[in-house]
């Protein structure tokens, strides 16, 4: 299973310890950032070359995009990390991240304050959670 953490600095883990080559590049990071953000909506090919490529020519742009999901399925050793093809998005059988299980924790009230704290814990510095929690979810 791959981890994506977006707090804290970016970064891909898997069982064995940190992701290697695509997985450690930040343009590949910064991809997998945006699809791990729009979640099961995904992006379309097109808002990918908008957020990352705006200033290459759209054909350079789409190629660019096509061996960027090419090398991090190679390097990440996953074939089934992205679903879809027009709209891409993260498979979530094959990567959790950090934002993720936040985003899970703020949904689940009764635990809310609990894991969140956990969660503040291992990659913030103490934090005052319940007010912390309400300025983040307005974020979102």
């Amino acid at each position: 299973m791959l981890r994506l953490k977006v707090f804290g600095g970016l970064s891909i883990e898997r069982d064995q310890g940190p992701a290697e080559g695509a997985g450690a590049q930040r343009r590949r990071l910064a991809l997998l950032a945006l699809l791990d953000g729009a979640g099961d909506r995904g992006l379309t090919r097109d808002k990918i070359l908008g957020f990352l490529w705006p200033e290459s020519e759209p054909e350079k742009a789409r190629r660019i995009l096509t061996q960027a999901l090419y090398a991090l399925r190679r390097d990440l050793r996953e074939e089934e990390l992205f679903l879809g093809s027009n709209e891409v998005r993260l498979n979530p059988d094959l990567m959790t991240s950090d934002r993720f299980d936040f985003q899970k924790a703020i949904g689940q009230p009764a635990k809310r304050t609990r894991r969140l704290y956990r969660l503040g814990q291992r990659t913030f510095p103490p934090i005052d959670v319940p007010a912390t929690c309400t300025q983040i979810t307005e974020q979102l």
